[in-house]
C-alpha cells in the first residue's frame, strides 16, 4: 500500500504545482502588459521632448537598442550560410523528433555525428 500512496503524494504535488504555475503565468502576464503599457508611454514621451533619458526620484528611465536576428526565409539563409561557409551561425542543436523519426525509417540508424541515449527515470501517469 506504500506505492499507493507515494503516488497519489506525487500526483497531488505535480497537480498542484500547476495550478500554481497556471495562477503565476496569469499574474505575470498581466504585469508584463502593464509594463509594456509604460515603457509605451515613456517612450513617447522621450520622442515627443527629443530626449534620450529621464532622471527621476524612482530612477532612471532611457532608451537603449534591443538586437534581435529573425530568420524570414530560411531556404534562402541557409543556402547562404552553407555556400559562404558561415555554420559557425548556426545553433548546434538537432530536432529529436525529426531524429527519432529518421531513426523509425532507417532501422534504428541515424545520420553520422548523432548518438541517441536514454536514462532511466521514473513518471507517474494519472489514474
Amino acid at each position: 500500500m506504500e506505492i499507493d500512496k507515494l503516488v497519489g503524494a506525487y500526483v497531488a504535488c505535480r497537480d498542484a504545482l500547476g495550478e500554481e504555475r497556471k495562477k503565476f503565468k496569469e499574474i505575470e502576464g498581466k504585469y508584463k502588459a502593464d509594463l509594456e503599457i509604460i515603457e509605451d508611454a515613456i517612450m513617447e514621451l522621450a520622442d515627443a521632448q527629443g530626449v534620450e533619458s529621464f532622471k527621476t526620484s524612482f530612477g532612471t528611465a532611457f532608451k537603449t537598442r534591443k538586437d534581435f536576428i529573425s530568420v524570414e526565409n530560411w531556404d534562402a539563409a541557409l543556402d547562404y550560410i552553407v555556400l559562404n561557409d558561415l555554420k559557425h551561425m548556426l545553433t548546434k542543436s538537432v530536432s529529436k523528433a525529426s531524429a527519432k523519426e529518421y531513426m523509425d525509417v532507417n532501422g534504428g540508424k541515424l545520420p553520422p555525428g548523432l548518438k541517441y541515449g536514454s536514462i532511466p527515470v521514473i513518471s507517474i501517469r494519472r489514474k
